[in-house]
Order: C-alpha cells, then sequence, then structure tokens
C-alpha cells in the first residue's frame, strides 16, 4: 500500500471506511471484518469504583486488543467503553470468532490490583465484508446489531451477524 493512502487514514473512525474503499477497490477476493467490542456494564464500574479504577479497566482492555490484533489491523477506541476493529484478510468467520473469543476470555481473566476485586467482561459483536455488507455504514450496523445482541442475551459473549438479527 502506498503512502498516500496511510496518511488517508487519519482517525479511528475513518480508518475503517477508508480500509473497507481501498479493499473494495483494489482486493475485491479478500474478506474482511469489522468488530464491535463494548465493556459490559462499564457505567457500574465507573459509578461504583470511580474513574481511577474504571481507567484501569480500560487500559487493560487496551492492552488485550494490542496483544491479539497484530499486524496489518486496524483497532481504537471509538467512544468511553467502545471499540472497533477491521480485521484484513480473514479467510472465514470462524478466524474473526476465535479471535473474539480470545479477547472475550482474556478480559475475563483481568484482576485489578487493588483492595476490590471487579469482575469485567466484554460483548463482541462482528460483521463480515462482503457477506454482511458492502458498505462501512452496512458493515458497522450489522457488527453493532450483533454487539446488542450478545449484550442483550446475557453479556460477556460474542455474536456474528445474522440477517435475522435485524427482526431482533
Amino acid at each position: 500500500m502506498n503512502e498516500s493512502f496511510w496518511k488517508s487514514v487519519s482517525t479511528m473512525l475513518s480508518a475503517p471506511k477508508t480500509l473497507l474503499n481501498y479493499y473494495k477497490d483494489n482486493k475485491e477476493s479478500s474478506k474482511c471484518a469489522l468488530m464491535m467490542i463494548d465493556v459490559d456494564k462499564f457505567k457500574t464500574i465507573n459509578d461504583t469504583l470511580y474513574h481511577a479504577k474504571d481507567d484501569k479497566v480500560l487500559s487493560a482492555i487496551i492492552g488485550i486488543i494490542k496483544i491479539t490484533f497484530k499486524g496489518m489491523d486496524v483497532a481504537g477506541r471509538i467512544s468511553g467503553d467502545e471499540f472497533m476493529v477491521f480485521l484484513r484478510d480473514i479467510e472465514k468467520p470462524e478466524n474473526a470468532m476465535h479471535l473474539a473469543e480470545d479477547i472475550e476470555k482474556n478480559t475475563k481473566r483481568l484482576i485489578l490490583n487493588d483492595d476490590i476485586r471487579t469482575y469485567v467482561s466484554v460483548s463482541v459483536g462482528i460483521s463480515m465484508f462482503p457477506e454482511h455488507g458492502r458498505t462501512f455504514e452496512k458493515l458497522y450496523h450489522s457488527a453493532e446489531k450483533a454487539l446488542y445482541y450478545a449484550k442483550n442475551h446475557g453479556r460477556a459473549y460474542w455474536k456474528l451477524y445474522t440477517p435475522e438479527l435485524e427482526n431482533e
């Protein structure tokens, strides 16, 4: 990829859209995944354990994301407790699901070194290009539908988008 391409990837929200457009234009046969990760009950952590603890939770989750997603993947924080990951060259949905399982398992293992032990979990929604959308907006919508399905069905869970989720 040329330098001008990388310069155009300036913010987290524009990066997945820019990358998806690149894939649509240059690598039509490649599969990609968009993953939304949300910290479960983050407001409760914030309200009961104060901001110092939530900063430790976010830092720990960022560390897990950095270890899990390497190389050509693009990951970033898009809101207070939400992260987005764009996975390139995913051969099959099972590869993205395996990474979601890793994130979920490693987050459950978090033990914050304080007086109070905190249970931390994440919910993950996954959408695949081109199956679940050929535009960033559609992929984002699909990943978000899967994320909210996971959150509404017990949290600490990941879900791959299916068209049936539109009826949820």
